[in-house]
């Protein structure tokens, strides 16, 4: 299912996974992506019960809990999306996807303060390019709000070092 979805063959994996789901209906991972390809497609309600049934099944998983949080952001469900994030800060031992969606969302709050420090919680951890380069442009912009400009620039300039190596990454993946 996964592999026809990447071909844009939806229709396909939907059966597949409906068929997948009736002899398994507790499989995390199905549950998991049949919410995902559900969301593509716009089927949003539908969406958010099987991710929520992922979660149900296991709630330290980090991926249907990001997912949930993604699907209620990109919906504009901005409470549940709170809800979301706190829930699943507290059900996957603080994700660092998950932190970074709580830092953004303390941004458009403007509780910048509270973005800084929820961001600075994540220097510590192992954190890919694409999430550097997130933080560290968060945290200039964070510190550009705070009117702590030298900072700001310090944060942006790290972004621009992660957006180079990401460039340079995807080049060479060609």
């Amino acid at each position: 299912a996964l592999t026809l979805s990447s071909l844009g063959r939806d229709t396909e994996a939907l059966a597949i996974y409906k068929k997948a789901l009736e002899f398994e209906p507790r499989n995390v991972n199905t549950n998991t992506n049949f919410g995902k390809l559900l969301f593509k497609l716009g089927e949003v309600d539908q969406a958010i019960h099987f991710t929520k049934r992922a979660i149900s099944i296991d709630p330290s998983l980090t991926v249907p809990n990001y997912n949930l949080c993604e699907m209620y952001e990109k919906t504009n469900q901005m409470g549940m999306f709170k809800r979301a994030i706190i829930t699943g800060l507290n059900k996957t031992t603080n994700s660092a996807s998950i932190l970074l969606k709580k830092a953004l969302l303390e941004f458009r709050e403007k509780q910048f303060r509270a973005s800084v420090k929820t961001l600075e919680s994540l220097n510590s951890k192992q954190l890919s390019n694409q999430k550097k380069l997130i933080l560290h442009n968060l945290l200039g912009k964070n510190f550009d709000k705070l009117n702590n400009f030298s900072t700001a620039f310090r944060h942006f300039e790290k972004a621009n070092v992660y957006a180079a190596m990401d460039a340079e990454k995807k080049k060479h993946a060609c």
